[in-house]
């Protein structure tokens, strides 16, 4: 997981949700926290805390102990997602946000330029109309006075609030920079002016060449643009695990074996006993799971040495635990799995956890399309395959197919 964000209505959640989605992210949004499961293959982990209508003290603790509960976030981009004519309780769960993880900076950027909506000399407007002078800025539950966002965030943070104003912006990155820097090193919200996308683009840039675990209080478009810097080591890749001794195989692996894109790693029978394998699988892992990442990672078998009976057990649940090593080191969840092999396929699953999975449909003569359902690999496609099935084509089919589930899933 590479991003956390707290919402404060459902909406709002799937809205940042779609935006990280556009930018090749994959995200999970728990329609009210603290009825999440343990981490899964998303990117971005998107929580409704639904405090819009809470108070102001009510919706900081819920923001703050939602964050708290989390656990130390390290390097990871923190979001608070904040409404976009900025209604709520801006500044309790932006301070909440900030006591939680302990940042010293949030860039509130309330901007959405693609959709009309800029900050101007601090001021947030709608089609060029300040936002307090619209329908919106008389909304019962959280009427709007005025639209200088400064005094929104204000009227509840007990922050320091610094102006980012767009003659910074456009002065270039490194001024930008500079300026940013020249804060000092006490806590403060930076309220940030942006009239276009290339403003969200200054400002995404200066927030990551800062060198700061980043927090933003925005509606979604700066969370894009972050993300598209942030990215986590662009498109994953399939993974293949062929513990087949089938010839067939053999020759479907022939079809993706001279793939600059393909790296296979042969795991002989016994080898896991030999004292240099885990140096060599150490080796191969740290080469393949260092972005840019291969479009394919396959872990398979000797086709011609593989044992029966005991022995070649042995072999497939090697094969599984190799599997299940760099399954571990990904900085990022495959798009999916091919299996090959009924043994590999059950043995795989009980290594990395799977415990169920949801069949889709076939996509060849028993070549099996289904979903994981539950545990860490949740959402998760895989593909499996008999050993003895397909013709030269079929691995290379098989991999497609996870990658257009992966691709449809954004």
């Amino acid at each position: 997981m590479h991003a956390v964000v707290i919402a404060d209505d459902l909406t709002g959640a799937n809205v940042i949700a779609a935006h990280l989605v556009s930018e090749g992210w994959r995200a999970r949004v728990v329609t009210l926290a603290g009825q999440a499961a343990g981490p899964g293959i998303e990117d971005a982990l998107v929580l409704n805390v639904h405090s819009r209508l809470l108070s102001g003290a009510q919706a900081y603790t819920r923001v703050r102990e939602t964050i708290e509960r989390l656990g130390d976030l390290g390097g990871r981009l923190l979001v608070k997602r904040v409404d976009s004519t900025a209604r709520g309780n801006l500044g309790g769960e932006i301070d909440a946000a900030m006591d939680a993880s302990r940042r010293r900076l949030c860039w509130a950027v309330f901007a959405d330029p693609v959709n009309g909506k800029q900050t101007i000399d601090g001021r947030l407007l709608i089609d060029s109309v300040p936002v307090d002078r619209m329908p919106i800025a008389h909304d019962r539950a959280s009427p709007l006075r005025t639209a200088a966002v400064g005094e929104l965030i204000g009227a509840q943070s007990r922050r320091r609030l610094v102006p980012v104003p767009l003659r910074v912006l456009r002065s270039g990155r490194r001024e930008a920079l500079s300026y940013v820097r020249d804060i000092g090193d006490g806590s403060a919200i930076l309220v940030c002016d942006c009239a276009t996308v290339d403003d969200l683009g200054m400002l995404a840039d200066v927030a990551v060449d800062l060198g700061e675990p980043v927090l933003a209080a925005d509606p979604g478009p700066f969370t894009a643009q972050l993300a598209v810097r942030l990215s986590p080591a662009g498109r994953p890749p399939v993974f293949l695990a062929c513990g087949s001794i089938q010839a067939t195989i053999l020759g479907q692996l022939d079809e993706i074996r001279n793939d600059p894109g393909v790296r296979l790693f042969e795991l002989a029978p016994g080898a896991a006993g030999d004292p240099a394998f885990r140096a060599t699988l150490d080796r191969w892992a740290e080469a393949v799971t260092t972005p840019p990442l291969p479009a394919v990672i396959g872990v398979y078998s000797s086709f011609d040495r593989v044992p029966q009976g005991a022995e070649g057990d042995r072999v497939i649940e090697d094969l599984a635990a190799v599997v299940a090593v760099v399954l571990d080191r990904l900085p990022r969840a495959p798009a999916g799995l091919v299996l090959a092999g009924g043994q590999t396929a059950a043995a795989v699953c009980a290594a990395i956890g799977i415990t169920e999975v949801t069949v889709v449909g076939s996509i060849l003569p028993y070549t099996i399309a289904s979903i994981v359902g539950g545990g860490r690999w949740s959402g998760l496609p895989v593909v499996t395959k008999g050993g003895l099935i397909g013709d030269h084509t079929a691995l290379v089919r098989s991999i497609d197919y996870v990658r257009t589930c992966w691709t449809c899933l954004l």
